[in-house]
């Protein structure tokens, strides 16, 4: 039972590990623990609670009434196996990556080495020279490196509105 329930519960603490699910991580303890408590007493409806719980109760650390067995090696050592409770999963949060971040840019290279190598947000170097934000294109050198397309431009509108001069671009392969 502990071997099929353990990697469920470890994979759904660690798919929700990124919000703020201390709380929810406890109670889904405590119902799980509930839920196997009651599994325990129905197998052996004709036995004193005691000896269920001697039979399927474990203490580790600083917890009683971990739900678990100790048994014994081939080589006679003792060990003991418990159920994974989710909340002994570290929650991390998520870590936003800039606007302005664009992983084909030279200039943003030591940003994303930090961001992969760091738990925590990357430094703030500021916006690189050229500040390529989201309104704006990066020049046409570095469209080599982000495909083996040619990015040209086609032709200029103008906006109706303002008579701004306004860029569309084509792909050409």
């Amino acid at each position: 039972m502990i071997e099929v329930l353990n990697p469920i519960i470890r994979g759904w603490a660690n798919y929700h590990k990124g919000q703020a699910s201390k709380k929810t991580f406890a109670q889904v303890d405590h119902l799980i623990w509930l839920k196997l408590w009651r599994w325990a007493r129905r197998r052996h409806p004709n036995k004193p609670l005691r000896w269920v719980k001697n039979k399927y109760i474990i203490q580790t650390g600083n917890r009683n009434w971990v739900f678990g067995m100790r048994t014994k090696d081939k080589d006679g050592k003792p060990w003991a196996k418990y159920l994974t409770q989710a909340s002994d999963t570290r929650i991390e949060r998520h870590v936003k990556i800039k606007a302005d971040a664009n992983p084909s840019l030279p200039e943003w290279t030591e940003y994303f080495r930090n961001a992969r190598n760091s738990k925590k947000p990357p430094p703030n170097t500021g916006t690189p020279a050229g500040n390529y934000g989201k309104d704006k294109m990066a020049p046409a050198q570095y469209a080599g490196e982000r495909s083996n397309k040619t990015i040209l431009p086609k032709s200029t509108t103008y906006c109706p509105n303002t008579r701004a001069v306004l860029m569309t671009w084509t792909t050409l392969s």
